[in-house]
């Protein structure tokens, strides 16, 4: 028996989809404040466990690296409804948040780490 399709907006969660299906998928909010506390988290082990030079520059691709893989979970589930947050807002975000933590590098923290390779 064919399911009917639903034309209500109930809370952006029915419209093209089939009555009854749920939305598998973890919600944007979710996903950024998993991003940004496993952010953190590698700022303080860094922090504790390696050198000065070394920590902004793994906060650094921490957050971007997040970023790019959710560029391609944004890319993926593109038809999300544009008045919640949506995993493009998450990724341009991580991103603003890396650029941010790319402009605390001092040049000189970038050359000494360099020279000791």
């Amino acid at each position: 028996m064919a399911r009917k399709l639903s034309n209500r907006n109930e809370g952006g969660l029915s419209v093209g989809r089939r009555s009854g299906e749920t939305d598998h998928r973890p919600r944007a909010e979710l996903v950024f404040a998993g991003a940004v506390a496993a952010g953190f988290a590698v700022w303080g082990v860094s922090t504790a466990a390696l050198s000065a030079d070394l920590v902004m520059p793994l906060v650094t691709t921490t957050f971007l690296v997040f970023a790019a893989i959710l560029g391609v979970v944004a890319w993926r589930y593109r038809g999300m409804d544009p008045n919640r947050v949506t995993y493009t807002d998450v990724a341009g975000a991580l991103t603003l948040i890396g650029v941010f933590a790319s402009a605390a590098i001092e040049p000189e923290q970038m050359l000494r780490l360099l020279a000791s390779h």
